[in-house]
Formats: structure tokens, C-alpha cells, sequence
């Protein structure tokens, strides 16, 4: 018997996209860039897969060339720490000595890319520490962004789509589990 409760999964991996691609644009606004969010439901053919992976992706697409190198780190890792701000708001960027494997492994190729290093314990302390400056100066308004983005009627549908589409999967599962001797 399955015992997750898929609609709060789903709900979760939808916020923590938005917030993740949220806190880019963050870091992009205040270094003076503006661009656009995009969060999309994924549909997985198993159940397996929505057991590991989440079931929302999100890419930033920034508007403008980033020449400059701090810049770039600052927003490219802006989205994985605004993640783990929301689970530990007072994270210093001494602790990431600590998780900078761990989060290293959660960063997508395209963050990576931007930050340029292999794990955030290669990055300057201050340049980290700016990230999580910038991310907690205006976490108002990055609430509110999430939220509004979350309001549309669209990502509601598409939440929706994605439950309706885990509990075919779960049917198919519970029929295959019952042809079997």
C-alpha cells in the first residue's frame, strides 16, 4: 500500500520549483537583469520516478550578457540557496563547508554552469555570503512573487494534471499488482 501523500508532494515540488527559479531572478534584479521564470509539470512514465525526482522542473532565462564573474556565481547559485533558506533561514556560509557536497549534487547542469565550480565549498565565503544577503534582504517580496505565481490558475491546473496523472499511474500499478501470481 502506497503511502505518500501525493497531492502535498506535488504541492511541495511545485513551491520549492518556483522559489528555486524565484530566488534566480532575485539575484538577477539586483545586480540590474531582468528575465523570465518558467515551472513546468513533468510527467513521468512510473511511479518510481516521482518517488525520487521531483515533479516539477523550472529554468530562469535571463535577459543580457553576464560578464561579470561574481555576478553570474551569485545567481546562479541563488536558486539552491533560496531552497535551503526556506528550510533553514539562518544558514552562513561557513555552514556550507558542512552541506557543500549535498548541495553540489542537487545543482541542474545550467546552475553549475553559471557558477563555474565544481561544488559551492570552491566559491569565495564572501561571494556565498552576498548570495545569502541579497536572498534575505528581500525574501518579502520573493515570498510574494512565489505566492502570486502559485495563485494563477494555470499552476493550479497544471498541479492538478500531475495528480490526475500519478493516480492513472497508481491504478495501472495497483491493476498490474493484481495480475500477478
Amino acid at each position: 500500500m502506497d503511502l505518500i501523500d501525493w497531492p502535498e508532494v506535488t504541492a511541495h515540488d511545485q513551491r520549492a520549483a518556483y522559489y528555486h527559479e524565484v530566488g534566480h531572478s532575485i539575484a538577477a534584479a539586483h545586480f540590474g537583469y531582468a528575465g523570465q521564470i518558467e515551472v513546468k509539470p513533468l510527467m513521468f512514465n512510473s511511479l518510481e520516478q516521482y518517488r525520487t525526482d521531483r515533479a516539477f522542473s523550472g529554468c530562469f532565462t535571463i535577459y543580457g550578457q553576464l560578464d561579470n564573474e561574481t555576478q553570474r556565481q551569485i545567481i546562479g547559485m541563488a536558486g539552491i540557496l533560496t531552497e535551503k533558506l526556506l528550510t533553514c533561514f539562518e544558514l552562513e556560509a561557513l555552514d556550507l563547508a558542512y552541506i557543500g557536497d549535498t548541495i553540489s549534487e542537487e545543482l541542474s547542469p545550467s546552475d553549475s554552469q553559471l557558477i563555474g565550480a565544481i561544488d559551492l565549498c570552491e566559491l569565495d565565503e564572501k561571494t556565498v555570503e552576498q548570495c545569502l544577503s541579497i536572498l534575505r534582504n528581500n525574501w518579502q517580496q520573493l515570498n510574494s512573487t512565489v505566492e502570486q505565481y502559485l495563485g494563477f490558475t494555470q499552476h493550479k491546473e497544471e498541479l492538478q494534471q500531475v495528480l490526475e496523472h500519478i493516480k492513472r499511474l497508481e491504478l495501472s500499478h495497483a491493476s498490474d499488482s493484481q495480475n500477478t501470481i
